[in-house]
């Protein structure tokens, strides 16, 4: 009896082994599609949110205007990304987003001349990311990189001959990707940019400058096809 129910036992064992074989590469494929491989591709698109904590140093005539500042409105607009896998877990990426208008507002002693001009600008950025695959369709990552911020076109306000430079500013970054399948999937990151700029003109004909603090923390979320 004993020998039969030890031949059984291996039986069983047996057809439990031939049944799960077909299941190991599936299993193996679906581990896989958990995390990134080199040379995916990422194709992305988002909404976006620019939050300034935005001050500025004004003279005008030469003379600094010490009880003023000026400041710029928060946005909403909508992005793309472009990220590439040099391996599972580092990745570059580049995105950019559809430009958007700003007053550019003074405060302060200043406020009553109203707005200063408006500002039609763009925001872009390029990282390097490093991906913490945990082996579940929920993969964070940190990234740093730079940024520039893009002036398109300038109206005048209380101050003509309005001028706003662009600029480059480092950036840091941390988001997480989503997988919802083989090749879709949801997004979200923050990313903060140290970033000041320029702005000059007349005020009753007295040449001014704005020396603007902008520091932007841009968020983003939206979806995304993996190649």
């Amino acid at each position: 009896m004993s020998a039969l129910l030890d031949r059984i036992s291996l039986r069983s064992g047996i057809v439990a082994l031939a049944l799960s074989l077909p299941l190991m590469p599936v299993q193996a494929q679906a581990q896989a599609q958990q995390s990134w491989e080199a040379g995916d591709v990422n194709l992305k698109v988002s909404a976006v949110g620019f939050i300034f904590d935005s001050s500025s140093d004004i003279e005008i005539g030469g003379m600094a205007v010490t009880d003023a500042s000026a400041k710029i409105d928060d946005g909403i607009s909508a992005a793309a990304e472009i990220e590439y896998f040099l391996t599972p877990e580092i990745s570059v990426a580049f995105n950019a987003g559809l430009p958007l208008e700003t007053d550019v507002t003074p405060t302060g002693s200043l406020a009553p001349y109203g707005t200063a001009g408006k500002v039609e600008y763009g925001i872009g950025a390029g990282t390097l990311r490093y991906n913490v695959n945990l082996g579940s369709g929920i993969i964070p990552y940190v990234g740093a990189g730079v940024g520039r911020l893009v002036i398109f076109d300038e109206t005048d306000g209380a101050v003509t001959d309005f001028k706003v430079e662009g600029q480059w500013a480092p950036v840091i970054q941390g988001g997480a990707n989503v997988l919802l399948g083989d090749h879709m999937g949801a997004y979200a990151n923050v990313t903060y940019a140290p970033l000041s700029t320029d702005a000059t003109g007349n005020v009753l004909t007295l040449p001014s400058s704005f020396d603007m603090t902008l520091d932007p923390t841009v968020v983003q979320g939206g979806l995304f096809y993996r190649f």
